[in-house]
């Protein structure tokens, strides 16, 4: 009779406690995947709880789900995480490059989680030319573009994002080295740092003239394709 009645006690208490860490833990859960999304998962029944860990690792074209609050509308810097050198749109160049200076970017946030990226005047925003393959340069046009950018990594390198157009997940924006004026080109690797990039975000100037001369050097002109206008800064 005594085993009897501590064999109930125990399995009452037994139920009293999964209820209480299924309800924590459900409470945890909703509080965890506010502030970082598709990272645990649980499994729960009425006697058990289990906390299964799953990949930190957001993949990329799962991207487009998340707010655009992390990247707002504004003027950036643009840098390569493995070379640690920036974007930037030469004068009468038509591919944006890698440069040892700063070059401003003005990131335009659209209501589809797309991003436009602009530089220099006229304007001009970075592109990409039809049926693109790995290699290809990231070009200048006067046609805006729309790319997906998302995070690396949510936990381990919040601070570090891939580039790339919605259309094709797997080439990325990427830096084959640090010199001077390499080409950005479509690359492979979501887990290649020379494909991962960082925005620091720098106070909006406006000339005194009042226009916007994104990136570029007064009396500068850039690059020229018919039947294109020309465009002198």
């Amino acid at each position: 009779m005594c085993a009897e009645r501590l064999a109930h006690s125990l399995e009452v208490t037994l139920r009293v406690v999964s209820s209480c860490l299924t309800w924590c833990g459900a409470c945890s859960l909703r509080s965890f995947t506010q502030s970082s999304p598709a990272t645990i998962s649980l499994s729960c029944n009425a006697s058990h709880l289990a906390v299964s860990p799953m990949s930190t690792t957001l993949r990329h074209h799962n991207f487009q789900n998340m707010q655009c609050s992390f990247l707002p509308t504004g003027s950036y810097f643009i840098t390569n995480v493995r070379h640690d050198v920036s974007v930037a749109l030469p004068p009468h160049q038509d591919k944006l490059c890698g440069s040892h200076s700063n070059f401003k970017w003005k990131i335009v946030n659209d209501s589809d989680k797309m991003w436009y990226i602009q530089g220099g005047a006229g304007p001009w925003f970075a592109h990409r030319r039809p049926a693109p393959r790995a290699g290809n340069p990231i070009v200048a046009s006067q046609e805006r573009f729309g790319w997906v950018i998302g995070q690396c990594h949510a936990i381990r390198d919040p601070d570090c994002y891939l580039i790339y157009a919605n259309s094709d997940h797997t080439l990325l924006w990427g830096l084959e080295d640090g010199e001077n004026e390499t080409p950005v080109t479509f690359c492979t690797g979501e887990n290649n740092r020379r494909n991962w990039w960082r925005f620091k975000r720098i106070p909006d100037e406006v000339p005194d003239d009042g226009e916007d001369q994104i990136g570029v050097k007064p009396s500068l002109t850039l690059p020229v394709h018919d039947p294109l206008p020309r465009y002198v800064m």
